[in-house]
């Protein structure tokens, strides 16, 4: 008996050891690209001929919001058609008025160039606080986080403009860049939009939070997502908001660069993302009815009655090149280690603090004075300085 419990306690000395040694930082991982931004890349952009998309943005003048009809973006100037004076009494939304006007009669618009500084240009359309947001709909990112198939989460959110601050606070916060689709009239069940707006879109995140809250044995549900992904200011979406003749050919030509204090960090061509718009429609119709936590309640997709809002913005995924990487071998050892000694079997979710203790030791989340840039031509600029609160 003596003997036996010898064994045991040496067992029990030689893994409280090996948690200990598991529970050292690793180091980060290295970036994937080693291109620096240009200075130039932030003053200009393409834009698309009125022939294949419609370009918009916001701005004000005399005090009151004035709606652009954009043409040229150059040199941190944007020059085009001032839709107020063009057609007095219109909108100054432009989802309000392109379905009020058509894309024939706007495209064929003439009048007086208007320019406007970038930096001025205000959030492009007026949005609402629910989002459709998928996870792991890049292969590369799949790979990179260890995960396979996409899914479906709702992002409880508001849209902040494109040079908005985003909080630091506590977080282990992460950026993402994603094309966002967003719905010009009411969506239902089984009849495809004719047209859908494109705007660039960025999905923060506090990946402690996610983490805390992920279901480790179906991370594929969703669950924890939202809780990590809806923090106010987590939502900054481009300045710009183009609504293209032919939505499905177009999105699939574009390129999505995000740079993080100036190195490139992600490229994304959504040519290849796994779900395209219409399988992301399906799937959220699917799904319509289903909760997830967010704050200690229940929420759902934005979708009722098998229809879909005017306005929802549904975020299409993030390429390879996030901050986060999957938790190593030895961080499971290590929280699992945890676990044990510290009497708290019944709670699965602790083996993940070993993996965020590292990763707030390590610095490499975003900190406050860091700047992410986010650019693609023919739909936008996004550009955000991190900050304490």
């Amino acid at each position: 008996m003596k003997k036996t419990f010898l064994v045991i306690a040496v067992l029990l000395l030689a893994w409280a050891s090996a948690w200990q040694i598991a529970d050292r930082p690793a180091p980060a991982g290295a970036p994937l690209f080693s291109e620096r931004l240009q200075p130039q890349r932030l003053q200009t952009l393409a834009i698309a001929a009125p022939a294949e998309a419609l370009t918009f943005a916001r701005f004000l003048r005399d005090g009151e919001p004035h709606l652009l009809l954009v043409q040229r973006y150059a040199a941190g100037q944007v020059s085009g058609i001032d839709l107020q004076q063009a057609l007095p009494g219109s909108a100054n939304d432009p989802i309000t008025l392109f379905n009020a006007q058509g894309y024939a009669a706007l495209e064929q618009l003439r009048g007086a160039q208007t320019s406007v500084s970038a930096d001025a240009l205000l959030l492009p359309f007026d949005g609402t606080a629910s989002q459709v947001a998928i996870g792991i709909n890049y292969p590369e990112h799949g790979k990179e986080v260890a995960l396979g198939d996409s899914f479906v989460f709702p992002k409880q959110t508001a849209a902040t403009p494109h040079n908005a601050s985003v909080p630091a606070r506590d977080y282990l916060l992460d950026y993402e860049i994603e094309l966002g689709f967003v719905t010009l009239e009411p969506l239902k069940r089984g009849t495809p939009p004719e047209y859908m707006g494109l705007v660039l879109a960025s999905d923060y995140s506090d990946r402690a939070a996610l983490m805390r809250h992920v279901n480790l044995m179906d991370v594929g549900s969703g669950a924890g997502f939202t809780q990590g992904k809806s923090e106010p200011g987590f939502m900054p979406v481009g300045n710009l908001l183009v609504i293209p003749r032919d939505y499905q050919a177009f999105y699939q030509t574009l390129q999505l660069e995000l740079w993080c204090n100036g190195e490139k960090r992600q490229e994304a061509n959504p040519a290849r993302m796994t779900w395209g718009i219409q399988r992301i429609l399906s799937e959220t119709f699917a799904r319509e009815g289903r909760t997830w936590q967010w704050n200690g309640q229940p929420v759902a997709l934005p979708v009722d009655d098998g229809t879909i809002p005017p306005r929802t913005l549904f975020l299409s995924g993030t390429p390879a090149g996030v901050i986060y990487q999957k938790p190593a071998l030895r961080q499971l050892f290590a929280g699992l280690s945890e676990a044990f000694f510290t009497l708290r079997w019944n709670q699965p979710q602790y083996i993940v603090e070993p993996f965020l203790r590292d990763a707030y030791r390590s610095g490499r989340f975003l900190q406050p004075g860091d700047t992410v840039v986010m650019r693609a031509d023919r739909l936008g600029l996004i550009s955000n300085r991190i900050v304490e609160q």
